[in-house]
């Protein structure tokens, strides 16, 4: 590792290490190397030994050590005698396989949900995307994110399958800061809003294969949009990995 890499590495934990005390110490920083990790902020490649990052974060190996090992079970990084911790992030392939699995479980999701709403469901999901639309005239942009949320975690709700919902919840995951990334951009909110609403008249119509082709176009275009920006932050290819993965040394 060139000198000064191990800094650097540190400084984008510490961009998302949530200072909130209840939290322990070992889950807030999991959180943050996970997430500096998912976004690219440390490249796939990136390689630190666990006692010069706990140093260069003013911390016990203790909770570093705690977040490696869950990271690990993600497969994020792997940790190689004598070489330390490499990077392995998310590419895009794994975002893709993770898009293909949401095309169905989505989808079937959904087309419970249509079965099982009473009329007041309905009309407590138009009145919530009534209210996205109002919030997004006024450029409130974080309350619409969170809207957009809530409209779908409403449809799995609805949907009374909450195995399902925890299957799509732990896989989507890795997802979500790239999600939360485009759709504050203003013709991203503006088209999901749309999604959301061909969803709900599918849904109305009670036309199971409307409600799927609705599902698909949705999540479709976040893929394409999720990708483009994965690409933009310049993710390494997985050569680049493996071959970093076979190098025998590392330099802090």
């Amino acid at each position: 590792m060139a000198k000064g890499n191990i800094h650097k590495i540190a400084f984008e934990v510490l961009k998302y290490l949530d200072q909130n005390m209840s939290l322990p110490l070992c889950d807030r920083t999991y959180l943050a190397l996970r997430k500096a990790i998912i976004l690219g902020n440390i490249c796939g490649g990136e390689q630190f030994f666990e006692y010069s990052l706990a140093a260069a974060l003013n911390m016990s190996r203790t909770p570093l050590r705690y977040a490696i090992d869950r990271l690990i079970d993600e497969q994020l990084v792997i940790r190689q005698r004598g070489v330390g911790v490499t990077v392995i992030g998310l590419d895009t392939e794994a975002a893709s396989e993770i898009f293909s699995i949401r095309f169905e479980l989505d989808a079937l999701a959904t087309r419970n949900a249509m079965q099982r709403m009473s009329k007041g469901d309905y009309h407590c999901l138009s009145d919530l995307l009534l209210e996205t639309e109002d919030m997004n005239k006024h450029d409130r942009v974080l309350e619409v994110v969170d809207s957009l949320s809530m409209f779908n975690r409403m449809i799995y709700s609805f949907s009374e399958m909450p195995h399902l919902k925890a299957i799509v919840t732990d896989i989507s995951t890795y997802l979500i800061y790239f999600r939360d990334a485009n759709i504050t951009i203003r013709n991203r909110r503006k088209r999901a809003l749309e999604e959301h609403w061909e969803i709900y008249d599918a849904m109305v119509s009670r036309d199971s294969q409307r409600v799927t082709r609705a599902v698909v176009q949705h999540l479709d275009h976040s893929q394409q949009t999720i990708i483009q920006e994965m690409s933009r932050r310049s993710l390494l290819p997985d050569e680049v990995i493996q071959r970093r993965l076979n190098s025998p040394w590392i330099y802090d």
